[in-house]
């Protein structure tokens, strides 16, 4: 199967009605974490999950959750000037995930871009500076190609982050209403 056009994916916040028996990734921890554990975070406030939906299944997911990441664990160019508390707020990845049956076909890339959307949606309301992951292995390499970089090396899994400022002031150079995404 060749990429699948993103006109016919679409992301919606998990709910009861979604038959999720049908998804398997390649991490059996992803999968029991979607259909075990994601509707108990989200009526806890802990995280939301949505999924991605194509031709009626559930074909991959991911989970968005409020975090701050220290300030001395972030190398970038263009930190705040006087900022002065010890850590940045981000949105966290919690979880991304796509079906077995479906990756490489575009659906991982899809759900990447909707998770910057949301992360200007939030910018609406509150201020986020980074997007985060905890990363396995396997995934590091994408999220770099994504901009993301290393920075603290956990234990098990490294923290990569993405600084969303300097696409905030490309949309805002563009006039771009961050509504609009």
């Amino acid at each position: 199967m060749a990429s699948i056009p993103f006109s016919e994916l679409h992301i919606e916040p998990l709910t009861k009605r979604h038959n999720l028996n049908d998804f398997s990734c390649t991490e059996r921890d992803l999968n029991d974490f979607l259909k075990n554990d994601a509707l108990n975070d989200q009526e806890e406030l802990t995280s939301r999950t949505f999924v991605c939906i194509y031709n009626n299944k559930v074909v991959g997911f991911f989970s968005l959750l409020a975090d701050a990441i220290r300030v001395q664990d972030i190398q970038t160019d263009d930190n705040i000037d006087g900022y002065c508390y010890h850590k940045y707020p981000d949105m966290k990845i919690g979880r991304l995930a796509t079906d077995e049956e479906y990756e490489r076909k575009g659906v991982v890339r899809y759900l990447y871009l909707n998770i910057c959307g949301a992360s200007f949606k939030i910018l609406g309301i509150m201020g986020i500076r980074f997007i985060t992951v905890d990363s396995k292995n396997e995934p590091i390499e994408f999220y770099q190609k994504m901009g993301f970089i290393k920075t603290e090396v956990k234990k098990d899994y490294p923290t990569l982050c993405k600084d969303i400022h300097q696409i905030y002031l490309k949309l805002q150079s563009h006039d771009r209403k961050l509504d609009e995404y």
